[in-house]
């Protein structure tokens, strides 16, 4: 969606990144019919593209998971919008969620989602084992997803020491794989290089995370292992029924299997005075805040 229909739909954005700092906006009063936002998700590697891209860039807004309140029934939005932003209620590629959701619930959903529709490509099969390549907030959402969808074995490749919802999905964390041991590897960083090396001879690579711009494959090595790469963006081929019931299917799955205060767990909950510290700690290279992938942020209202 441009960002021409962005403006038409939705307004008053929070947080602005210009010149490579991020800008907390003093919220601004909705128009008549709209709806003021009551909590936004991070995605941090979307918005650290847009933060760097801001250095020799226009601004750019941050943010595109927004959350508000529905007008009549109590359910809740999930908009495309910048964080903080009020939006029609008419938006149309809006999500509804039940009422009494919990954010928690929400935003891992939302992120499984992402590896829901990715994953439905025509030509990839759901692997009894399978190795993902990341820790991330998405890294959360192919791990549930490819639970959901069966697989038994899950393995992370990532650099970091501690990533506690992996043993909550009983998924293992490692440093290294020996190259070219894995039938099926997902990677979810955009850094492929350590997830292609892994693929085995004739396996699966599924690229579900954005690929850094300066990527390059090698396809001599492509060839000569009978690799198959896989795009899997979440809006490719989109279409909004489609959307909202694989988003709703992946919301029930995730309630059944680990409601209660388990997705409590995955995440960390920012107030609005803390968003410029963030931001500023995830360019300087850190995980943001601890090791929990997913951040939502609370407005004040």
């Amino acid at each position: 969606m441009t960002a021409t229909h962005i403006a038409q739909e939705s307004g008053g954005e929070r947080v602005v990144f210009a010149d490579g700092e991020p800008c907390l906006r003093p919220p601004s009063r909705p128009p008549a019919g709209a709806l003021a936002a009551c909590a936004s998700v991070i995605s941090p590697g979307t918005e650290l593209r847009r933060l760097r891209n801001s250095v020799h860039g226009e601004p750019q807004p941050a943010g595109y998971m927004n959350i508000t309140s529905g007008p009549v029934t109590g359910e809740l939005l999930l908009v495309p919008a910048p964080h903080g932003a009020w939006v029609q209620p008419n938006h149309p590629r809006a999500l509804t969620v039940p009422a009494g959701t919990s954010l928690a619930l929400l935003a891992a959903a939302r992120f499984q989602l992402i590896a829901a529709l990715g994953l439905s490509h025509d030509t990839f099969t759901t692997p009894s084992t399978a190795l993902v390549a990341g820790s991330g907030p998405v890294a959360l959402g192919c791990c549930l997803e490819l639970l959901r969808r069966g697989t038994e074995n899950l393995t992370l490749l990532t650099d970091r020491s501690d990533v506690p919802f992996a043993r909550d999905l009983g998924a293992q964390p490692t440093r290294s794989v020996p190259a070219g041991s894995a039938r099926v590897v997902i990677d979810v960083t955009g850094r492929i290089e350590p997830g292609l090396a892994a693929v085995a001879p004739g396996g699966t690579f599924g690229l579900l995370g954005t690929p850094d711009p300066d990527s390059v494959v090698s396809t001599l090595h492509v060839h000569r292992q009978s690799v198959a790469i896989i795009g899997m963006h979440e809006l490719s081929g989109y279409d909004h029924d489609t959307y909202q019931r694989q988003y709703s299917a992946v919301l029930a799955w995730l309630t059944s299997a680990f409601g209660g205060d388990l997705p409590d767990r995955w995440c960390d909950r920012l107030c609005e005075d803390q968003l410029v510290d963030y931001y500023r700690h995830l360019a300087e290279g850190g995980p943001g805040r601890g090791t929990r992938p997913i951040t939502i942020v609370e407005w004040a209202r």
